[in-house]
């Protein structure tokens, strides 16, 4: 995947020759996030041969960027203690789940674990199996029965939200119907195939790791991560509180855990009000070239559910407001 991306930058800049040397940032959801560290990296594998690629940073929000243990599984007990009312599901469902937990070594996996500066690397408990154990599948099944419950925005919510990239969060399957394929002259205007139908998410399962096919590439946290931050000029991840698929402390997990700028982790944890417009949307931390930021109240898909926080997000990756500008 990054060798492709890697290629069609450099049609694209061989294309619109105007463009060379521009400052680039790359920023995804979700699955992006084990690509984009990918396509970094390989950008600047080719630094000097670079085809007017000058890319300064990127940014991954509710990314996949570590493991499922970490990113789903380590966090999920703590996160349902903490969140069951909100996914309307009762107290005693919680303690129908804690023994479980308990049995499989993650009920205090986050207390034990979470901390500023981290006390060294932090592994997987001799008695989860990999293979057959989950605590999120449980937390699932019990969260999925409140009516329009979804793992992409906790809080039950049966008013459906428009999604202009044609994937509302009541459909299993992207539509047709998006601004791509519905806005005249614009596939001619991008240079793209204007007889395919393009739709934001493929219908074909790419995670097929455990078979050996597909995507099966150490994820970004253990490999080349560390080395895409010291190169970028500024590295955010972001993660939205009401997000199920990939959970918060998942991430904030999986930075604990990695090496990068010669320090592990964070020394301190995250606390820096996202403030604006006289109200706080979450909290930030940046240390050695990395920023991480909690989103408040925001599902899986930050833009779409707290759009005024990504625009913002969004500056301060590009360097047009600093962290300081937030805490106001």
């Amino acid at each position: 995947m990054a060798r492709e991306f890697y290629g069609f930058l450099q049609q694209f800049y061989s294309t619109f020759e105007e463009l060379k040397g521009k400052r680039l940032w790359i920023t995804g959801e979700s699955y992006a996030g084990m690509y984009i560290p990918y396509i970094a990296h390989e950008i600047y594998n080719h630094a000097a041969n670079a085809s007017g690629i000058n890319l300064q940073g990127i940014a991954i929000n509710d990314p996949s960027f570590t493991t499922d243990f970490l990113g789903e599984e380590a966090p999920a007990f703590e996160y349902f203690e903490k969140y069951h009312s909100v996914m309307g599901v009762n107290a005693s469902d919680v303690e129908k789940v804690r023994a479980k937990a308990k049995k499989l070594g993650v009920e205090t996996y986050v207390a034990d674990n979470l901390n500023y500066p981290p006390k060294g690397h932090i592994s997987v408990p001799s008695q989860f199996n990999l293979s057959s154990d989950s605590i999120w599948e449980p937390i699932y099944e019990l969260a999925s029965t409140s009516p329009c419950f979804s793992i992409y925005e906790i809080k039950p919510n049966c008013s459906l939200t428009v999604d202009q990239l044609g994937m509302p969060l009541n459909t299993q399957e992207a539509s047709k119907h998006n601004f791509i394929n519905d806005t005249p002259g614009l596939k001619e205007a991008i240079h793209v195939n204007t007889s395919a139908t393009w739709v934001e998410c493929t219908d074909t399962n790419v995670f097929q790791a455990s078979k050996r096919q597909g995507d099966y590439s150490t994820p970004p946290d253990r490999s080349v991560l560390p080395g895409v931050i010291e190169k970028n000029q500024r590295t955010v991840i972001q993660h939205g509180t009401y997000d199920f698929v990939l959970i918060a402390n998942g991430s904030a997990l999986a930075i604990q855990n990695m090496t990068w700028n010669g320090a592990m982790g964070f020394n301190n944890k995250p606390s820096t009000p996202l403030k604006f417009d006289g109200k706080t949307h979450g909290v930030m931390g940046e240390e050695r070239g990395l920023t991480f930021v909690l989103v408040d109240g925001s599902g899986h898909m930050i833009p779409q559910f707290k759009p005024k926080t990504a625009y913002k997000l969004q500056q301060y990756l590009l360097g047009q407001i600093t962290k300081d500008d937030f805490d106001q």
